[in-house]
């Protein structure tokens, strides 16, 4: 209880008269948590133009991988080359469509690592973190996003066709696959979008948004304890495919891949 009182005091003090706060100030861990979030609050920039590219744009970023912290918006790709791809492409598309609205946008490198996640022990590859800077926007979004302090899917999360497509860049997958072993060619498509941030109600209810809205079924997929969306018929894939592709960078094209017209199209019925 001192330590508390003693701590705002210092904050109250140090940040209405002192204004810079040194690190000798800085003995106290409760001092340290209190200044953070009130510089971090002061330091928001003035709301950026929100227009409706935007509020789709970020909104595809959060059901993917990307989060927010402290009034910043922060996501990560792994460095290198996927399927011939260069993923830097990706993220120095998706920082110059944050900074055409007027984010300020930084990004660097980060070294593998090896770290322990839920029990398992996760070697991360070479990344790129994108983040930007604190903007009062964002504050906003985090308390829609994570309204218990837990990232949560809001109610009223924009799935339109831009939204849908950063959302499948950032966190989709699609693999070829065919149910018959002896196949040479697996012209079949499994498309994956990952919600393991998310609960079962949460994973639910964007399918059954996706469906009403666009009338594409997509199913629940279980994988270590993980819940995922997954669609693996032909017409589904390839209208979400139909839905998404004017939104995909190059940099993501090696993810559209359309089923049955893999080597070969079919055959016509006339």
């Amino acid at each position: 209880m001192y330590r508390d009182r003693f701590a705002m005091w210092h904050v109250e003090w140090f940040c209405g008269h002192v204004g810079v706060v040194r690190g000798s100030h800085l003995k106290s861990g409760a001092i340290r948590d209190c200044l953070n979030a009130t510089c971090r609050a002061d330091r928001a920039r003035p709301a950026f133009n929100w227009t409706d590219e935007m509020h789709e744009v970020v909104d595809g970023l959060l059901l993917g991988d990307g989060h927010l912290n402290r009034g910043s918006l922060i996501f990560s790709k792994s460095k290198g080359r996927t399927r011939g791809y260069d993923q830097r492409q990706w993220v120095r598309a998706a920082s110059q469509t944050l900074r055409q609205n007027g984010i300020r946008v930084k990004v660097y490198q980060r070294a593998s690592r090896v770290r322990e996640v839920a029990g398992r022990t996760v070697h991360s590859h070479p990344s790129l973190k994108l983040y930007t800077s604190v903007y009062s926007n964002f504050v906003a979004e985090t308390a829609r996003w994570y309204p218990q302090g837990t990232k949560a899917v809001p109610k009223d999360v924009r799935l339109t066709p831009r939204s849908l497509a950063w959302w499948f860049m950032a966190d989709g997958s699609t693999a070829w696959w065919g149910r018959d072993k002896r196949a040479p060619i697996k012209n079949q498509v499994m498309l994956q979008l990952n919600t393991q941030a998310f609960s079962v109600s949460e994973c639910d209810m964007l399918a059954a948004r996706i469906h009403s809205e666009y009338g594409i079924r997509f199913g629940l997929g279980h994988a270590r304890g993980q819940v995922f969306l997954q669609c693996a018929a032909i017409d589904r894939v390839n209208r979400f495919l139909d839905l998404v592709e004017p939104f995909v960078h190059p940099s993501c094209a090696y993810k559209i891949k359309r089923p049955w017209y893999r080597h070969r199209w079919p055959k016509s019925r006339s």
